[in-house]
């Protein structure tokens, strides 16, 4: 898998030691509150941008059965947050990652800051957590192989 060589690929810790992603930059993280239905979650964050493209790796803690409906409405609110074309919903690839009880990745094409642009995401959820890497950006700044490699890097803790 070819990279980018602009980049500074790294493996670090991420989502508060969740899990552990490869960044191309210095990532900073922060909690905020995410608003799904009903309820307000806390959704750490650990990402890095570069021209225009961000890395993120992330975490929500999840009770019992919930994580595959909370995995799937977080990679519905990406997709929607590049206003994907529909059949993109529909295809979420299952996955094996070690250490989840599940997981999926999702590709996916749409607008980002209002131009073409990507997403390369990978779900995974545990008891306690679901957790994800996604790399978003333009298409002309985020290169295909450099969203893969940040998307498949996750590594539970």
């Amino acid at each position: 898998m070819a990279c980018t060589p602009a980049l500074n690929w790294r493996e670090l810790p991420a989502a508060d030691g969740h899990l552990r992603a490869l960044f191309p930059a210095k990532p900073v993280t922060v909690t905020r509150q995410w608003r799904l239905e009903e309820t307000t979650r806390p959704m750490t964050l650990t990402a890095a941008r570069i021209d225009g493209a961000q890395f993120a790796a992330g975490y929500v803690p999840v009770n019992g059965t919930q994580g595959q409906s909370i995995a799937r409405a977080w990679a519905q609110a990406m997709l929607a947050n590049i206003q994907a074309k529909p059949e993109a919903k529909k295809h979420f690839i299952p996955i094996v990652v070690p250490g989840a009880v599940g997981a999926f990745e999702m590709v996916a094409s749409g607008t980002v800051e209002n131009v073409p642009g990507r997403i390369h995401a990978q779900f995974a959820w545990q008891a306690d957590a679901v957790l994800a890497t996604i790399a978003v950006g333009p298409s002309n700044v985020l290169k295909a192989e450099d969203a893969e490699t940040f998307a498949k890097s996750m590594k539970l803790q």
